[in-house]
């Protein structure tokens, strides 16, 4: 179901959707529901503000399915005779199959839960302001985020009391800012100039526990009627920010000559504390050769189009808190403690590809032909890699 609307104020469109699917066994299922809303308004003259909101919800529903186990469906069915019978003179599963280790996968499928759900959101709202004609101020702000649930149950034979049950959570979250200003102005109908400054930042956080409950009480299977000696856990979290400014250049001459130019200091939280920041930068031209008047008679050339460029930038792709001492949990002699996971690198700092590129672009015949050459060199420098040390120093790597 969607709808849309619009005035020289404003317009917006909105849907919803839902979807399942059944799977071909019995308690295998996805179900997922969407919506969405776009809206943008005119609040002046010169001010215009909109948003963005996706919304999802998805829930999937599986049964045991590792290969060679009874209670996967596929398995028992080759296991299975085809004279047994699926329930017993009560009317419950029969669980008197020895050919399948006494194990109806019709029983677990209805009371062994296994299904993950899933809250998903992406939302985001922009604010632009144009004082003058080619002066914009703009701020954009989003946030996405998961939450996400797991359960998986598996509920003893008649007579049982407890069963065993591991559950799971996770969250995900990124708040996002950019604000910019852009000025771009046509000077004497050949000069086309624009100018773009900004800054941004970003914050993303994560995460999730695990609990492991083998007796919880089949009245109540839920991680409070287990005994707490004998659960398990985990929990994990990480976070990481970066924030960065950064300013463009364009110029072209009468639709002949382009330079760019590009700038950004960019720190990261993944780094080490004296090595966070970067400065990249590149700077690129382009000549349309077949704008030039020399090139006019000739009528089977579209494009001709020669580019050139050299640039840096960086890469943070890496997993937080790899500059810092970091410990972990561990058991020795029945007692729980910490001990030196991974060493610490203060040094640790961004990874930084070097490019250069010479490129021609070609086009005949009305566009029948088209191609583009190009020649290039990247050099890394820095690189991040995971590398191996002697086990003596108490890491491996």
């Amino acid at each position: 179901i969607n709808a849309a609307a619009g005035t020289d104020k404003g317009k917006f469109y909105t849907s919803l959707s839902t979807h399942k699917n059944e799977g071909i066994f019995y308690g295998v299922d996805y179900e997922k529901i969407t919506a969405r809303l776009n809206a943008d308004f005119k609040l002046t003259k010169n001010l215009e503000t909109g948003s963005r909101v996706n919304l999802a919800y998805t829930e999937s529903n599986d049964v045991a399915m590792q290969s060679l186990y009874y209670v996967n469906p596929a398995f028992a069915g080759m296991r299975i005779l085809p004279w047994t019978k699926p329930y017993n003179a009560e009317g419950n599963h029969n669980i008197n199959i020895p050919e399948n280790s006494n194990t109806n996968p019709r029983f677990a499928a209805a009371y062994d839960e296994q299904f993950e759900k899933q809250y998903r959101f992406q939302a985001s709202q922009y604010l632009a302001w144009k004082p003058i004609e080619g002066l914009e101020f703009k701020s954009n702000n989003a946030a996405e985020g998961t939450f996400g649930e797991g359960r998986r149950y598996w509920a003893p034979d008649y007579g049982g009391t407890t069963g065993t049950l591991q559950t799971s959570n996770l969250q995900y979250v990124q708040l996002t800012t950019s604000n910019t200003v852009t000025y771009s102005n046509t000077i004497a109908e050949k000069h086309s100039v624009r100018v773009l400054a900004g800054q941004e930042a970003m914050r993303r956080t994560y995460h999730s526990n695990y609990l492991y409950s083998p007796n919880v009480d089949v009245l109540i299977p839920f991680p409070n009627t287990s005994n707490a000696a004998d659960d398990e856990g985990d929990y994990s979290y990480n976070a990481r920010t970066l924030l960065s400014f950064f300013g463009i250049l364009d110029y072209n001459y009468n639709s002949k000559y382009f330079l760019q130019a590009s700038a950004r200091y960019d720190g990261s939280s993944l780094f080490g504390e004296d090595n966070q920041w970067g400065l990249f930068w590149s700077v690129g031209g382009s000549w349309n050769i077949h704008n030039e008047a020399f090139m006019e008679n000739i009528s089977y050339l579209n494009v001709l189009k020669l580019r050139v460029s050299y640039g840096l930038n960086g890469n943070d792709n890496i997993s937080p808190y790899q500059a810092y001492g970091v410990y972990a949990s561990t058991a020795y002699n029945g007692s729980t403690g910490m001990l030196p996971s991974s060493p610490s690198n203060s040094s640790l700092s961004w990874e930084i590809n070097k490019t250069w590129n010479f490129g021609l672009d070609f086009g005949f015949f009305k566009g029948k032909l088209n191609g583009s050459i190009d020649i290039y060199n990247r050099d890394t420098e820095d690189m991040l890699l995971s590398k191996q040390v002697p086990q003596t120093s108490g890491f491996s790597t």
